[in-house]
């Protein structure tokens, strides 16, 4: 009888372990099945083929509906080299999402609100540069000349908005070294 007990408290143990483990691998699975989901989404709005990009910006939880704040990334970048966003350079900003038809509730906003109010890490700055070079291979070669164009355009307008002394020292030399790098990333 006892043997029994101990065959069905062992059965009952073996069943919650099993059970335990297949919950987790539902779980993973799960999360397997929205990630994909959620790079098919990406991957159809920004027409880039590189998982290894389009994973890297997930990770840093841009997707398909905030994706768009990513193209005026290099004009927070440059309003943070001086180590603060100065107003006009945060108008400037919000302009050019205007500009871009940005709504101000959407998730791109608040993406691009959120690098305005605290400086994005390094790690951003990476997948920007990660995710021009996915878009020079995926884009021709007028489009990403535009694209190049606007961005640069834009990323000077911003370094330019701070002001300077009476119009004096408009651009800082960190700005300067951030303008340089924007442009290294589209060679």
């Amino acid at each position: 009888m006892e043997d029994d007990s101990l065959q069905k408290r062992g059965n009952a143990l073996e069943a919650q372990f099993f059970s335990e483990v297949d919950r987790k691998l539902i779980e993973k699975l799960r999360a397997d099945i929205a990630h994909k989901s959620a790079r098919d989404r990406l991957k159809s709005t920004t027409g880039l083929a590189d998982d290894a990009v389009l994973d890297e910006l997930l990770a840093l939880g841009i997707n398909d509906e905030s994706v768009s704040a990513l193209s005026l990334f290099p004009l927070v970048w440059v309003a943070w080299a001086d180590g603060s966003v100065d107003p006009a350079e945060k108008a400037a900003i919000l302009k050019a999402a205007s500009d871009n038809g940005i709504d101000s509730d959407s998730v791109a906003a608040h993406l691009l609100n959120e690098w305005i109010r605290r400086a994005p890490a390094e790690e951003v700055v990476q997948a920007w540069v990660d995710y021009i070079g996915a878009l020079k291979a995926a884009a021709g070669e007028a489009t990403f000349q535009r694209v190049k164009q606007t961005i640069l355009q834009r990323a000077y307008e911003v370094a330019d908005a701070a002001g300077g002394i009476l119009g004096l020292g408009r651009v800082s030399s960190k700005e300067r070294g951030v303008l340089r790098r924007l442009e290294q990333a589209f060679e």
